[in-house]
């Protein structure tokens, strides 16, 4: 996610009102803008610690369901694209961005719409104790999460922020709003209920129970308001794992409720949550948003479209720093597809010279043949793998194929070490065996085309076993060419990976002692302190690639709404280790030219399906 919102700061917007978890802004005369924060309420508390992404996921469901459901009741929403909404609210789209709604001003109504098609959370107490839901008579002996015959209107009051809803019988919405529209709303909102139940089942999910709002135009026609289907205003369960007669499983905040009263929470009291609730609580939530739309993470306003002469020319390649084994590098302008291919062709389809049959002549020490064997096919060789070809299981060895070492140790007393003499490196001769023990055998024309030294081990201080007096190793060893798919020991790079590149942005200044605290919550280098107009010492970034994303610094109330910690999606930061058989240059042009070939190949393939259709 790109960024956590607890409190949207709008200052050309009038603030029209702050809830739970939503923020309304007064956009024009005819016009609302809702924002939905990553403030996590349960029992009509709001959490200390936001659920970071909530917001963008309950828009992006809301959206899903205004569509799916407008047929059945006209709703407020006009757009989530924050492009199509006035210049008033394009301005703050680094705040805004996929988690507003811009929508029609309507006259709220007093209630909230509940439908229940199974008994569970509030109703099932209130059930329990007097065999009654909002005060409507329940059939006998129904169970923990049992179906209802079918679905019953179970509205409530709309509690001011801070004050808690109240469960009300649906004759009492007629007395506030009218009896006409009080059967209107109770008809719509099973409607919608029903729908909305019929599709999510298809979809492996039940709908336990669901709210709605709505709101009325200057005609007195009805529409659907505020958030539709979100794990805010549903509980939803999984079917794979419904039993009933018990607690079930969801994909909304019951996770959270049922966090806080296993540990005796007041049910009043805003509490700070441990990070394990936070993430478990989070994935409820894009559990509910995959499992239940048809387009996961898809966020209007962006554009998907793949251009190929965009991406040619944004692309680009950085070196930043290099090493005879290590290179970082900076890898801009694309997809992570992309990364990722370079970093699997890295591991694995990059061939390199590896030890691959050991033939023991001779072998006293006390270290097994087998083990000896898998030791010696780790070590690294110097040599070019493009100056060999493969060897088929099927094919004798020849000095186009194979490489030959020969392994032939003694360890015996060193007569000049003297008698008192502890440490077995000066008290014996050969006590170790070394990676520079091993000597190349040139077949063939190698030695004319490789050189005396041109073939070797990377290093000269591999340990390889040690041996006593008496105790000897004979051996052969045969080296082929090979891929790191089908073993590591083939793999030109001891590591490969990427990581997006940070991105901080102060978004108010930070001054003084805090600006000295806010440097201390980052990795060394990655803020500096710099004096302001005022002489006082202020925050600045001055290098985010430094940064680990530890994310230190939102854990501290005084930066709240002072900083945005994001990552550069298209921007990878990319490091090659190299076993040193091949150099991290090397490697990257071979693993662009071996994505460049598999790209061909695929287009090839696709031509050919075409044509042969």
């Amino acid at each position: 996610m790109r960024n956590c919102l607890t409190e949207s700061d709008l200052p050309d917007l009038e603030l029209i009102a702050r809830g739970k978890v939503r923020e309304l802004y007064k956009v024009g005369d005819s016009h609302l803008l809702f924002i939905a924060t990553d403030r996590i309420s349960a029992f009509d508390v709001i959490m200390k610690t936001p659920i970071e992404g909530k917001g963008k996921i309950l828009t992006q469901l809301s959206t899903f369901w205004f569509d799916m459901l407008k047929d059945i009741v006209p709703n407020h929403f006009v757009t989530a694209n924050i492009d199509e909404m006035p210049e008033a609210v394009r301005k703050y789209k680094d705040v805004v961005d996929n988690r507003c709604l811009l929508v029609k001003k309507l006259t709220v109504l007093p209630i909230e719409a509940i439908v229940r098609g199974y008994i569970s959370g509030s109703a099932w107490k209130e059930y329990s104790v007097s065999g009654t839901v909002n005060g409507i008579q329940m059939p006998e002996n129904l169970r923990e999460s049992q179906k209802l015959a079918s679905p019953i209107y179970t509205p409530s009051t709309k509690a001011e922020l801070g004050e808690h809803d109240m469960n009300i019988h649906p004759d009492q919405v007629k007395t506030m709003i009218g009896e006409e529209l009080a059967n209107k709303v109770e008809q719509v909102s099973i409607q919608l209920y029903k729908r909305a139940a019929e599709y999510a089942l298809k979809k492996g999910i039940i709908i336990a129970d669901t709210k709605f709002e709505f709101g009325t135009d200057e005609n007195g026609d009805l529409y659907l308001i505020d958030e539709v289907l979100t794990p805010d205003s549903s509980r939803f369960w999984p079917l794979s794992s419904y039993k009933v007669g018990k607690p079930q499983n969801s994909y909304d905040k019951q996770y959270l409720r049922d966090y806080l009263d296993s540990i005796d929470y007041d049910h009043e009291t805003p509490i700070d949550l441990p990070p394990s609730i936070v993430d478990n609580t989070l994935r409820k939530y894009i559990e509910a948003y995959v499992s239940s739309t048809d387009v996961p993470f898809t966020f209007p306003g962006e554009d998907e479209n793949f251009s190929l002469d965009q991406m040619l020319e944004r692309i680009k390649i950085k070196i930043y720093r290099v090493s005879p084994t290590e290179m970082e590098f900076d890898l801009i302008g694309v997809d992570s597809s992309i990364a990722n291919a370079l970093r699997r062709i890295l591991i694995s389809e990059i061939p390199t010279i590896a030890i691959e049959k050991v033939y023991m002549l001779n072998n006293t020490g006390v270290v097994q043949d087998e083990v000896l064997s898998h030791r010696l096919g780790l070590i690294p060789i110097k040599a070019d793998p493009r100056e060999f070809t493969w060897k088929e299981s099927t094919e004798d060895p020849t000095d186009q194929n194979t490489i030959v070492f020969k392994l032939q140790v003694q360890c015996s007393k060193n007569p000049k070490a003297s008698k008192n003499e502890t440490d077995p490196a000066k008290k014996y001769l050969h006590s170790s065996v070394y990676s520079r023990d091993l000597v190349w055998d040139p077949r063939g024309d190698q030695e004319q085309r490789f050189g005396v030294n041109g073939i070797r081990p990377v290093h000269d201080d591999i340990l390889i076993t040690k041996l006593r007096p008496g105790q000897q190793i004979s051996c052969e060893l045969h080296c082929h060419k090979g891929i790191g798919r089908d073993h590591a020991k083939f793999s030109p790079v001891c590591t490969a990976s990427y990581r997006l590149m940070p991105h901080i942005e102060i978004t108010k200044e930070i001054v003084g002692k805090d600006a000295v605290f806010f440097q201390s919550c980052f990795p060394k280098g990655v803020i500096d302190l710099v004096e302001n107009e005022n002489g006082k010492l202020k925050a600045v970034v001055a290098n985010p690639r430094n940064d680990t994303v530890s994310r230190e610094v939102l854990r501290h109330e005084q930066f709240v709404n002072k900083v945005k910690l994001e990552r550069i999606r298209d921007h990878f930061i990319f490091n090659i280790e190299s076993t040193g058989a091949i150099s991290p240059p090397e490697l990257l042009h071979m693993a662009i030219e071996i994505l460049a070939s598999k790209s061909q190949n695929l287009k090839q393939s696709i031509s050919s399906l075409i044509n042969k259709s």
